[in-house]
Protein backbone atom coordinates (compact mmCIF):
# COMPACT_ATOMS: atom_id res chain seq x y z
CA UNK A 1 0.00 0.00 0.00
CA UNK A 2 2.86 2.41 0.76
CA UNK A 3 3.89 2.40 -2.92
CA UNK A 4 0.37 3.55 -3.92
CA UNK A 5 -0.73 5.98 -1.18
CA UNK A 6 1.11 8.81 0.52
CA UNK A 7 -0.02 9.74 4.02
CA UNK A 8 1.68 13.09 4.39
CA UNK A 9 0.37 14.53 7.60
CA UNK A 10 0.69 18.32 7.67
CA UNK A 11 2.29 19.80 4.54
CA UNK A 12 3.87 23.27 4.40
CA UNK A 13 1.91 25.67 2.16
CA UNK A 14 4.80 26.04 -0.30
CA UNK A 15 4.69 22.24 -0.98
CA UNK A 16 0.93 21.82 -1.37
CA UNK A 17 0.92 22.50 -5.11
CA UNK A 18 3.44 19.69 -5.68
CA UNK A 19 1.16 17.21 -3.93
CA UNK A 20 -1.97 18.30 -5.80
CA UNK A 21 -0.09 18.11 -9.11
CA UNK A 22 1.06 14.53 -8.49
CA UNK A 23 -2.17 13.21 -6.96
CA UNK A 24 -4.67 11.01 -8.79
CA UNK A 25 -7.46 11.27 -6.21
CA UNK A 26 -8.16 13.52 -3.23
CA UNK A 27 -9.50 11.80 -0.12
CA UNK A 28 -10.91 13.80 2.83
CA UNK A 29 -12.05 11.51 5.68
CA UNK A 30 -13.01 14.26 8.15
CA UNK A 31 -15.23 13.61 11.14
CA UNK A 32 -15.99 17.24 12.03
CA UNK A 33 -18.17 19.72 10.17
CA UNK A 34 -16.39 22.45 8.30
CA UNK A 35 -16.30 24.05 4.86
CA UNK A 36 -13.26 22.14 3.73
CA UNK A 37 -11.04 24.66 1.96
CA UNK A 38 -8.60 21.87 1.13
CA UNK A 39 -11.40 20.02 -0.66
CA UNK A 40 -12.11 23.12 -2.73
CA UNK A 41 -8.39 23.48 -3.50
CA UNK A 42 -8.15 19.85 -4.65
CA UNK A 43 -11.18 20.32 -6.88
CA UNK A 44 -9.55 23.45 -8.36
CA UNK A 45 -6.61 21.25 -9.34
CA UNK A 46 -9.08 19.01 -11.17
CA UNK A 47 -8.82 16.07 -8.79
CA UNK A 48 -11.66 13.60 -8.33
CA UNK A 49 -12.55 13.68 -4.66
CA UNK A 50 -14.00 11.32 -2.07
CA UNK A 51 -15.06 13.04 1.14
CA UNK A 52 -16.90 12.46 4.38
CA UNK A 53 -20.61 13.11 4.35
CA UNK A 54 -20.32 16.10 6.69
CA UNK A 55 -21.72 19.61 6.40
CA UNK A 56 -18.94 21.20 4.29
CA UNK A 57 -18.71 18.54 1.57
CA UNK A 58 -22.53 18.17 1.59
CA UNK A 59 -22.87 21.86 0.79
CA UNK A 60 -20.11 21.80 -1.80
CA UNK A 61 -20.91 18.62 -3.74
CA UNK A 62 -23.73 18.58 -6.29
CA UNK A 63 -24.80 16.11 -8.94
CA UNK A 64 -22.42 13.23 -9.49
CA UNK A 65 -20.10 14.44 -6.69
CA UNK A 66 -22.72 13.44 -4.12
CA UNK A 67 -22.09 9.78 -5.03
CA UNK A 68 -18.62 10.25 -3.52
CA UNK A 69 -19.77 11.29 -0.07
CA UNK A 70 -19.12 8.55 2.49
CA UNK A 71 -20.28 8.39 6.10
CA UNK A 72 -17.51 9.39 8.52
CA UNK A 73 -15.65 6.36 9.80
CA UNK A 74 -16.90 4.04 7.03
CA UNK A 75 -13.48 2.83 5.91
CA UNK A 76 -15.01 0.18 3.67
CA UNK A 77 -17.15 2.80 1.97
CA UNK A 78 -14.13 5.02 1.38
CA UNK A 79 -12.14 2.08 0.01
CA UNK A 80 -14.98 1.16 -2.36
CA UNK A 81 -15.25 4.70 -3.78
CA UNK A 82 -11.49 5.15 -4.15
CA UNK A 83 -11.15 1.74 -5.80
CA UNK A 84 -13.96 2.58 -8.23
CA UNK A 85 -12.16 5.76 -9.31
CA UNK A 86 -8.85 3.93 -9.70
CA UNK A 87 -10.41 1.15 -11.76
CA UNK A 88 -12.63 3.41 -13.88
CA UNK A 89 -10.46 6.17 -15.38
CA UNK A 90 -13.39 7.56 -17.41
CA UNK A 91 -15.45 7.97 -14.26
CA UNK A 92 -12.51 9.64 -12.51
CA UNK A 93 -12.06 11.99 -15.48
CA UNK A 94 -15.76 12.90 -15.50
CA UNK A 95 -15.65 13.62 -11.79
CA UNK A 96 -12.47 15.68 -12.25
CA UNK A 97 -14.16 17.84 -14.90
CA UNK A 98 -17.31 18.23 -12.80
CA UNK A 99 -15.21 19.24 -9.79
CA UNK A 100 -13.22 21.79 -11.77
CA UNK A 101 -16.41 23.28 -13.22
CA UNK A 102 -18.10 23.43 -9.82
CA UNK A 103 -15.17 25.17 -8.15
CA UNK A 104 -15.45 28.06 -10.64
CA UNK A 105 -18.45 29.21 -8.58
CA UNK A 106 -16.02 30.00 -5.76
CA UNK A 107 -13.76 32.21 -7.89
CA UNK A 108 -13.73 35.69 -6.34
CA UNK A 109 -15.50 37.57 -9.18
CA UNK A 110 -18.17 34.88 -9.40
CA UNK A 111 -18.62 34.81 -5.61
CA UNK A 112 -19.03 38.62 -5.53
CA UNK A 113 -21.53 38.45 -8.37
CA UNK A 114 -23.49 35.72 -6.59
CA UNK A 115 -23.50 37.74 -3.37
CA UNK A 116 -24.68 40.94 -5.09
CA UNK A 117 -27.44 39.00 -6.84
CA UNK A 118 -28.53 37.48 -3.52
CA UNK A 119 -28.61 40.84 -1.73
CA UNK A 120 -30.41 42.71 -4.51
CA UNK A 121 -33.10 40.13 -5.25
Amino acid sequence: LSDKIIFTGPVPNFEVTDYYNTANIFFMPITENGFGRVLLEAMAYGLPAVASNTLGPQELFTGMQRKYLVEPGDTGGFAKKITKLLREPKTAESLSRANFDLVKNYDLPQAVSNFVQLVTS
